[in-house]
This record gives C-alpha cells, sequence and structure tokens, in this order.
C-alpha cells in the first residue's frame, strides 16, 4: 500500500516527466537530481527547461560557479583518444536538431567543441564519440552538451558536468561553441525546421537527419556574433581567434557570464579546421526513471546499479527496469561503487572516480544510494524498511476499521429502529 506523500510524489512526477525535454543523464550535470552529491535543496528539477532568451543564465544554466565546482567532486573521467558514451533522457526532442560536446579548463569563459552532431540529435538517447587524442589532462574541467532545437520555439538547451580529464598534450584546438537564441538584443535565431549545421564543427562529426559534409554552413542574421572561432583550450589558459577560413567576421563579441578565472590568456594562435565525417547510428537505450524515488539504474559489466534518487529523499526506491547503455568498443554502463555506508565512486566501465561523501541522510549499501528513514524508536532505518512499517501500520488501520464495521448496526437494521421510531410518535 503506498502512502499519501507516495502517491503524490508519483503523481507530480510522472506529470513533470510527461512534459519534460531533454537532459544529460551521464555525465550528471552540475545541480542535477541524477547526481548523489547534489543537496536536496539544490537540485534543478527544470533542468530539462532551455537556457533564457536573453543569456542571463549562459553558459551551463549559470551553475559554472567558483562555489558549484570547487564543492563537487568530478563525476566522469574522459580519457584522450578513448571513446566516450554520454546518455539523455527526456521525452520531448522537438524533432530533433543539433549537438555539440565541449570541454572548458577556466570554468565555462571559454569552451572548445569536441564532438558535433548536425541534424537528428537528441533523437536517441545514447551517443558515443572518441576523445580527441590531443586532449589535455585537468581537474574538475567543465563538459557541456549545447543543443539548438529542430522544431518549436527557437531555444537553445545547454547541461555542464564536472569531470578530470586524462591525456598527455599540453593544450587543444578546436572550434568555439555555436550559440544562437540566447542574446538581449533577439538576434543570431536559428529559423524553425531548418537544422543548424555548424559553420566549423571540428574534426569528429555526425551527421544526421540527411545532411552531410556537403550541406550548406547555417548563417544567422542578424548576428554580430562570431560562429565560426577557433580556439585554444588548457589548463593553465584559453585564447580565441578568427575561425575555420570562412567570411565569417573576425572579430567576436561574447556575452557569456561564467565564473571569474584567473587564467593567464597566452599569444592568439589560429588554425585551419579539418573535417572528417561520419553518419550518426540510431541507437535504442531505454533510460528508466522511476517515478516515485526519480532513480535510474543502469547495467555494466560490475553488476552494480546507480539510483540516482535525489538526497534527501523520503520516497521508496522498489524495483526499476535496468537500462542497456550502447555502447562502441566502450565496456559497460555507469554504476556506483560502494567504498562505505558513507563514500562512494561513480564507475563507467572500468574507470572509477572518487566522489567522496554521500549526501547528508542517505547511505551506499550494496552500489545503491538510499535515504535514510529514522524509525519510531530513533533508529535509522532504510526507505525500503519504512514502507513496510508503513504497510503494517496500514493492515493494523484497515483491521480496526473492519472491527468497528462489525459492532455498528447494517443499514437495514438502523432504517427499521427509525422507522418505528417515527410509528409510535403518531
Amino acid at each position: 500500500m503506498l502512502s499519501f506523500l507516495q502517491l503524490s510524489t508519483f503523481a507530480l512526477i510522472t506529470a513533470h516527466h510527461a512534459a519534460a525535454h531533454i537532459e544529460l543523464l551521464f555525465p550528471p550535470p552540475i545541480n542535477s537530481k541524477f547526481d548523489p552529491q547534489t543537496p536536496s535543496g539544490q537540485i534543478d528539477f527544470s533542468m530539462t527547461s532551455p537556457l533564457n532568451p536573453d543569456g542571463s543564465n549562459y553558459p551551463c544554466k549559470g551553475y559554472n560557479t567558483a562555489a558549484n565546482i570547487a564543492n563537487l567532486n568530478s563525476v566522469a573521467t574522459l580519457t584522450a583518444g578513448s571513446p566516450f558514451n554520454v546518455t539523455m533522457t527526456g521525452s520531448a526532442t522537438h524533432d530533433g536538431g543539433s549537438c555539440q560536446f565541449a570541454i572548458s579548463y577556466d570554468q565555462g569563459t571559454t569552451f572548445a567543441v569536441i564532438d558535433s552532431i548536425i541534424g537528428g540529435c537528441p533523437l536517441t538517447e545514447a551517443y558515443n564519440f572518441d576523445i580527441p587524442s590531443d586532449l589535455p589532462s585537468g581537474k574538475k574541467a567543465l563538459f557541456a552538451w549545447t543543443w539548438q532545437n529542430l522544431i518549436g520555439n527557437r531555444e537553445e538547451y545547454m547541461n555542464c558536468a564536472v569531470v578530470d580529464v586524462v591525456g598527455s598534450s599540453k593544450s587543444f584546438t578546436g572550434p568555439g561553441l555555436f550559440r544562437a537564441n540566447t542574446f538581449p538584443t533577439g538576434d543570431c535565431s536559428t529559423l524553425e525546421r531548418q537544422d543548424v549545421v555548424y559553420p566549423n564543427p571540428g574534426k569528429n562529426v555526425q551527421y544526421g537527419a540527411g545532411l552531410s559534409a556537403s550541406s550548406p554552413a547555417t548563417t544567422l542574421t542578424p548576428c554580430a556574433f562570431n560562429q565560426d572561432t577557433t580556439v585554444t583550450v588548457s589548463p593553465s589558459g584559453s585564447s580565441s581567434s578568427g575561425g575555420s577560413g570562412s567570411d565569417s567576421s573576425p572579430s567576436s563579441s561574447s556575452s557569456s557570464q561564467a565564473a571569474a578565472s584567473s587564467a593567464v590568456v597566452p599569444t592568439i594562435t589560429s588554425t585551419q579546421a579539418v573535417t572528417t565525417s561520419t553518419q550518426v547510428v540510431a541507437t535504442s537505450s531505454q533510460v528508466a526513471v522511476s517515478s516515485i524515488s526519480q532513480s535510474v539504474s543502469f547495467t555494466s559489466g560490475a553488476g552494480g546499479k546507480v539510483n540516482t534518487g535525489g538526497a534527501g529523499s523520503t520516497s521508496t526506491s522498489t524495483s526499476t527496469s535496468d537500462a542497456s547503455v550502447p555502447s562502441s568498443g566502450a565496456t559497460g554502463g555507469a554504476y556506483i561503487s560502494c567504498t562505505s555506508t558513507k563514500t562512494f565512486s561513480l564507475c563507467n566501465g572500468s574507470n572509477c572516480t572518487d566522489m567522496g561523501s554521500v549526501a547528508s541522510g542517505t547511505e551506499c549499501v550494496g552500489g545503491t544510494i538510499s535515504a535514510v528513514v529514522v524509525g519510531d524508536s530513533g533508529s535509522s532505518t532504510t526507505s525500503s524498511s519504512s514502507s513496510n512499517r508503513m504497510s503494517r501500520r496500514g493492515a493494523q488501520l484497515e483491521a480496526r476499521r473492519s472491527r468497528r464495521r462489525d459492532r455498528t448496526p447494517s443499514a437495514g437494521k438502523r432504517m427499521h429502529v427509525v422507522r418505528g421510531r417515527k410509528a409510535s410518535s403518531h
């Protein structure tokens, strides 16, 4: 028997997911309900919402602050030259559009694109691509996903996750992020039902929706923002230059509101972007979200599960359907490894990242992070124990109601008595 609180939570979350757009599932973005280390009071339950049209929360929905990054552990590790699997969840895909994945070493002041998907994104829930071999190492870098939708309001979506990067190069040079529909002037707007073809997509490009490397690049008018730039990023500093050789304006005016950074900007350099392409292969991973506990489970080679319910949640984490995450040469999916009841690591395949302590009010047991509820005797029990306790109380309450009904005269007898009293009164 579900409690009133559980039924209410079920209804609210079901309604939320029915209208949900798309958000990153792995790596979980800053303030995501899918990241167990997010405090319950900071969870953004509207993570699927687009960026503000005036750009006031660009980039990263404004979550790329120095304080946020300092207080978070990295949720994934990107290894230069190795495949990486990104998963998404949500329902309103707006018939697709175009997406980019990018990396920043200066808390979001400068992003360099590491993979572009032109057309048909995000129509699948899993995307695999190779991390550039010349990506430098860095702790607590920002991994970004952006999306310009095909149909509906002219919008841009963006999620950012804190990640570690393992590489041997000193810097990485690639395209600057394409940006649209997020300027206070209303300029640089995309056209509905026209997929954005990035003017400088970079070396790693995937095509969908019938588009190819020969498709003409998108030109936004009016737009003073230079959409065709090349940037160099590294843990020691970042720089920006002209572009990939197009006729776009050599100057760029960025209105990014990023966290303050003490990065030293080196001499600006210019490179010619070389583009190779692969065709998007549709995959169909079914990422299951529990409507009661807001939890997500992955299968993995290690057999562990990620139960990413919001910290402090009092709903019962019962059973969720495991989701098989497709990969191209990569092993396994994401799962939690409990190093103790109070500490855990977030693993993807054979790579594990130490996440430190679980959120207050939760514990890690058997590869699952669950809310801890204080019982009547003052001892702590898990949510499932609380559910069993509520079920027993419900059964006892029903038994009391049944005994009261047995002692109460039937409807027919009550009517007979009332009629008898009325008859004797005449």
